[in-house]
């Protein structure tokens, strides 16, 4: 049965959904929204670990040896100043020889090794160079043509394997000291870096020392303190071109307001640079009106990059020190009055006089034009047109398989932190880079939450503790804990526990073992209920025999 009530409505006007944020994945395959500028070949390390060549602006998206992950590869435009074939060569043309009348140059095959290194996708035909001086008595040097042609800091580097000799099989060299290479190793990458020639015509120059015999393939000589990607030569010096991803007309997207919002990346560094380098920065086309995130160049802390008509509005800092290899995860949030940056469980937030005007692109991995790149890897950035707090951009940064340790308990657990000697972040960043190289796709961050001298009964200590068993409810240290946790704009994942010492000395005077027991429980209890069920990893002080 049909029944009519009332007038006939019409229907609502139909809106396109519009979005407020967005989250763009760098991958070989970019979003559409990015673009992507390189304009010359350059190598990568595939999901195989093998290392190739790709074209003209092909976006380089690169793995570790062994196939993980790494991200969009970043990199400054550089020379390879060699002028041999460093890649599939078929005679010894470019290289010129000179000592020992028994040392010999040559080419041989070794394919069979070379596709073990992972190297088979560049160096196809299997070609190497071989140095051997063998029957020598005095060094066999080799001279790979191209000059330094200044003396500003050059790096050298080569793959290099020996399989017959042991100890000291040769040196680089180029002018200046020089770098020791060993014998009876397979197939690897080594690089002197940072070192100034002593004259403008100095060459890659490889000592063999006598007795002895090497391979060597993929030989670069670049002006830059570290060495960088592979650049293939073919009889003449070759240059890689900046890799330049970025967002053009960024200002036309429902997900971006150049008034409120805010900038997350997901990144990491194959080096920390002696000049400030940029994660993202969102600009005019110029350096006048910007809106972006810094590597500070000599402390490798985060910093803001925000101008307004060419006047400095937040150029300030945190206190997180970038360590290399690892992944990191930084944001910054802004609205008309302050801006706020965040990585590594470090916040730090200012007032601003003026916003930014006529933001149309943001640069990935550098600043405007592609200027001032990063070295290293972008992996993801999300754009949001909110207004959101701290605690919001804390909590967009994190992924679910993310380490993110919160340190509870009193102050012996301050030595996975802090170095007694040097007062530095020493213990910190010594986990992070051994959980971080690791995982590679997985930020690690630490927080110290605990408190010194604390104990976790209030009867153990009435003014500095974890736990009031009488009231059933948490003590001052327990809130110091907490407000650790939410400064860092984190939600821990795992929580490392140090502490007993304060308590310990009060056993069977005002506090009993059960006691103890109960008040761990509780502050245990009460952090799962808080930040989810996670792991706790708790640190052994010692133990005593008797209690009085």
């Amino acid at each position: 049965m049909l029944m009519s009530i009332g007038r006939g409505l019409s229907p609502a006007t139909s809106k396109p959904y519009q979005a407020s944020s967005k989250k763009l994945y760098l991958t070989a395959n970019l979003p559409s929204e990015v673009a992507f500028e390189r304009a010359s070949p350059a190598t990568v390390t595939n999901n195989n670990g093998k290392l190739t060549e790709v074209t003209n602006n092909q976006p380089r998206f690169n793995h570790d040896g062994y196939g993980n992950r790494l991200g969009l590869m970043i990199e400054p435009a550089l020379s390879n100043k060699c002028k041999n074939h460093n890649v599939n060569p078929i005679d010894t043309s470019g290289i010129i020889t000179s000592g020992d009348a028994n040392g010999v140059l040559s080419i041989v095959n070794d394919t069979t090794e070379i596709a073990n290194a992972g190297l088979d996708l560049l160096c196809t035909n299997g070609n190497v160079y071989k140095a051997d001086n063998t029957l020598g008595t005095t060094s066999f040097t080799l001279y790979i043509d191209g000059k330094v042609g200044n003396t500003n800091p050059h790096t050298l580097s080569a793959y290099v394997r020996s399989p017959s000799s042991t100890g000291r099989v040769c040196r680089f060299y180029v002018g200046g000291g020089t770098m020791n290479i060993d014998g009876d190793q397979a197939w690897q990458r080594y690089a002197y870096e940072n070192e100034a020639p002593n004259s403008t015509g100095r060459k890659f120059t490889i000592i063999v020392d006598p007795g002895k015999e090497l391979y060597f393939i993929l030989n670069q000589l670049e002006e830059y303190p570290i060495a960088t990607s592979v650049i293939p030569i073919r009889g003449a010096a070759a240059d890689r071109k900046a890799d330049r991803p970025y967002i053009a007309n960024i200002d036309q997207y429902e997900w971006f307001d150049s008034a409120q919002g805010y900038f997350t990346c997901r990144y990491n560094l194959t080096e920390l640079l002696s000049s400030d380098s940029y994660i993202g920065v969102l600009h005019d086309g110029s350096s006048a009106n910007t809106i972006g995130l810094r590597m500070d160049a000599s402390t490798h802390v985060l910093r803001g990059y925000m101008r307004s008509s060419s006047s400095s509005q937040f150029t300030n800092a945190n206190t997180d020190v970038h360590i290399p290899n690892i992944c990191h995860v930084a944001g910054m949030r802004w609205d008309n009055a302050e801006t706020s940056i965040i990585s590594g469980g470090s916040v730090k937030t200012g007032t601003i006089s003026t916003l930014p005007v006529t933001l149309n692109r943001l640069e990935i991995g550098a600043r405007n034009g592609g200027s001032s790149p990063i070295h290293g890897h972008i992996q993801e950035i999300e754009i949001g047109k909110f207004n959101i707090n701290v605690a919001s951009l804390g909590i967009r940064l994190q992924k679910p398989s993310d380490i993110i340790v919160a340190a509870g308990g009193q102050s012996l657990i301050r030595g996975h932190f802090v170095s007694n000697e040097t007062g530095n972040e020493d213990g910190k960043q010594e986990h992070r880079s051994v959980i971080g190289n690791k995982l590679r796709e997985n930020s690690v961050v630490l927080v110290d939450g605990s408190s010194g001298a604390s104990a976790a009964c209030k009867t153990s200590n009435s003014t500095n503790y974890w736990w009031d068993l009488a009231t059933s409810s948490r003590g001052p240290a327990f809130d110091s804990f907490v407000q650790s946790i939410n400064d860092a704009a984190i939600m821990p994942t795992y929580i490392l526990w140090g502490q007993g010492e304060d308590d310990s000395h009060q056993i069977g005077i005002n506090t009993s073992k059960s006691d103890y027991k109960q008040a761990l429980e509780a502050i245990f209890t009460t952090m799962r209920t808080t930040y989810g069920d996670m792991p706790f990893f708790i640190q052994r002080i010692g133990r005593r025999s008797s209690f009085s």
